[in-house]
């Protein structure tokens, strides 16, 4: 009995200082989690604004693209008995294209002179094109930054 009594404190103090160490790497990785969380749900915040930004802005463009295809073929409808379609590029979102009927345009090979039966028809539509293109560009604050000639 006298053992007994005399026993060390050590194995209690020792499993105390066990014990609250184990708390506090449960309170710290409690709080990384919170933290962690919180980022995630900021950063998921805003995605969705730059995803809702980008829809409304994508919504415009296609508005902006709609009102230009409109214009150019009101503009060249008298075109459209030779051949002249105006559609949107499947290949760009933002782009438009004016098709000209085959052969009108085609170069002979080694020559750089414009075809004979091209010089009235480009003397015809690109006027009217540009004439449009300016028009809408007025219109629409700058919203044409170029127009491709291919």
């Amino acid at each position: 009995m006298a053992a007994e009594e005399r026993s060390s404190p050590l194995p209690s103090t020792f499993t105390d200082l066990m014990t609250s160490l184990a708390v506090i790497f449960i309170l710290l990785l409690v709080a990384f989690w919170n933290n962690k969380q919180q980022e995630l749900e900021s950063k998921d915040q805003e995605l969705e604004r730059q995803a809702r930004e980008l829809k409304e802005k994508q919504d415009a463009t296609q508005d902006l693209r709609k009102q230009l295809l409109d214009s150019l073929e009101l503009d060249l409808r008298e075109l459209a008995a030779q051949g002249v379609e105006v559609k949107e590029d499947p290949k760009d979102p933002l782009g438009l294209l004016v098709v000209i009927p085959d052969g009108l345009l085609e170069f002979e090979t080694d020559k750089a002179e414009i075809p004979t039966a091209g010089t009235p028809f480009l003397q015809e539509f690109v006027p009217r094109l540009a004439t449009s293109a300016c028009a809408f560009d007025r219109e629409q604050e700058d919203a044409l930054h170029s127009i491709v000639v291919e």
